[in-house]
């Protein structure tokens, strides 16, 4: 039963930037209510001080959650060039954005939240020379 159980949790992947860990998921509310103080109403995620996240990891994982620590976020990064029309979508889905010359960057919370990025005319940060 554990097995089912483990294979059947809804994975949220966790983005390490600095010294914090980020994400972007809709949780229950039981669990929402115990990791409300990391949630970062401006940004609509999650912002956990490296020295919580065990805690918030064990929190996620009580309510059937498998969070999944990424550390080399650039197969989920996309840029738009700045003063360009950017899809709703960039703004929605990304967990972290930060300019890069003359262009945005967004980490996308999946990678197939960077493949509709694409198809709506961002370009994978892997195909510039930009780096993160």
């Amino acid at each position: 039963m554990a097995d089912f159980r483990r294979a059947s949790r809804e994975r949220i992947n966790v983005f390490r930037v600095g010294d914090a860990y980020l994400f972007k998921h809709y949780v229950s509310e039981e669990a929402f209510a115990e990791i409300e103080r990391y949630y970062e109403e401006y940004d609509y995620r999650f912002e956990v001080p490296d020295d919580r996240f065990a805690y918030v990891r064990e929190v996620l994982e009580d309510h059937d959650y498998a969070p999944a620590v990424i550390e080399d976020p650039e197969p989920f990064a996309v840029v738009k060039r700045k003063y360009t029309n950017h899809p709703d979508a960039l703004f929605r889905d990304a967990v972290y954005q930060r300019g890069l010359g003359n262009f945005n960057c967004f980490v996308m919370k999946t990678r197939e939240a960077a493949e509709r990025a694409v198809e709506r005319g961002a370009r994978p940060l892997a195909e510039t020379d930009l780096e993160l």
